[in-house]
């Protein structure tokens, strides 16, 4: 079942983009635009969401937290927060 996902440019502006539940670091480096040879870095966690941001990127995403790895399900789960909560999650963390 797909997610949705909150990314957050460096204007503040926020677009919501469908991800699987279960996405792959190449899923998500898509999702935000970038290329091959780009990773994508975890910048914290606040609750139940994460921030990622590619390799010299502004953009951020801001997706449900990642499953323990001992966890019977492997899935996150739907970003169901505001944009403006997205906006200031994405800018507490650098």
């Amino acid at each position: 079942m797909p997610i949705e996902a909150k990314i957050v440019d460096g204007a503040k502006n926020v677009k919501t983009v469908t991800l699987p539940d279960d996405p792959s670091d190449r899923e998500m480096i898509d999702a935000i635009g970038g290329g091959p040879g780009v990773d994508i870095h975890h910048l914290s966690q606040s609750g139940d969401y994460e921030v990622l941001r590619l390799t010299g990127g502004v953009d951020k995403l801001v997706i449900g937290k990642a499953p323990q790895i001992s966890a019977p399900v492997k899935k996150r789960i739907t970003c169901t927060i505001s944009d403006a909560h997205a906006v200031n999650l994405a800018a507490s963390f650098s």
